[in-house]
């Protein structure tokens, strides 16, 4: 187990010093990252009362304008 880790580190710290590594790594974290907020996202409006709210607010929102 320790190898795997050990050789997982050393491909991280060579894809950064890679200039097209290091881009290709900064897409993923922020993919990882949009997604991780849109799943929280996605939970917080299922437990119910949330969603009522937000769906209220769009409405007035919209005939307002």
């Amino acid at each position: 187990m320790e190898k795997i880790v050990l050789k997982a580190i050393g491909l991280y710290q060579q894809a950064l010093s890679n200039r097209k590594g290091s881009q290709t790594l900064e897409y993923v974290f922020l993919i990882a990252g949009v997604i991780a907020v849109a799943g929280l996202l996605g939970a917080a409006i299922k437990q119910g009362d949330l969603a009522g709210d937000i769906a209220d607010k769009i409405s007035k929102y919209l005939s307002e304008s």
